[in-house]
């Protein structure tokens, strides 16, 4: 989620949140960049746009794509494209321990993927207008990287164990998010507490080659760390 700067600002009905653009990472860069050219198209074409900013999804299906194998989609769980709260899940029903990178206190907005999916609908059903560029912040919830840890470890009683920390953002930190413009369309959120044990089964019954290795980080995000 990146606040954008610039002429078209004033245009914006925007959730509060300050971030920095002074960003870590390439990656989280281009999410300043997107918010950036969205608000000059709105601006400068009249185009209608609803920026949607969701946070760290979880989850592998939805209830559409679980009607058909040939909908799955690709589990992921690697250091790289599995996102901490799947890459936590599927270390916990392999009795693995779970990797926090340092000390685990870093913020994050999690969500579900059905969460995002009925949320993306909402959008398009009931959001914004021409005038201008809606922002919606969209999770579920927030929790630090070592609560969610922690949540997964109490279903399946496997380790917690916090490593180097291999990325460069900052592991304690301010993080005031609001998702009260999707609320204020009838949006429902989900909690994690309460999906961990149905995710954990279907994964289990995925046979997935599970290998360890896969989850460890080899990759730092600058070559200062």
């Amino acid at each position: 989620m990146c606040a954008s700067t610039g002429k078209a600002a004033s245009h914006v009905s925007r959730e509060q949140i300050d971030i920095s653009m002074d960003v870590s990472s390439l990656y989280h860069l281009s999410k300043c960049q997107d918010s950036l050219l969205l608000n000059f198209y709105n601006n400068n074409d009249k185009l209608k746009i609803s920026e949607v900013r969701p946070g760290v999804i979880y989850g592998f299906q939805t209830d559409l794509t679980k009607m058909d194998k040939k909908l799955f989609n690709r589990v992921e769980y690697d250091s790289v494209f599995g996102t901490f709260v799947n890459r936590f899940l599927i270390q916990a029903i392999y009795a693995d321990d779970t990797t926090v990178y340092g000390s685990g206190e870093q913020l994050r907005c999690i969500l579900n993927l059905d969460s995002c999916i009925n949320a993306i609908k909402l959008i398009i059903d009931k959001g914004g207008n021409e005038d201008e560029v809606y922002v919606y912040n969209t999770f579920d919830e927030i929790s630090s990287v070592l609560e969610v840890a922690y949540m997964i470890h109490h279903e399946y009683d496997n380790g917690v164990f916090t490593i180097d920390n291999p990325r460069g953002n900052e592991e304690n930190h301010s993080y005031k998010a609001t998702n009260q413009n999707l609320l204020n369309l009838g949006w429902n959120t989900y909690r994690l507490k309460d999906c961990i044990q149905s995710i954990g089964s279907w994964l289990l019954l995925q046979n997935i080659q599970y290998d360890s290795e896969y989850t460890y980080p080899e990759i730092k995000w600058n070559k200062h760390i």
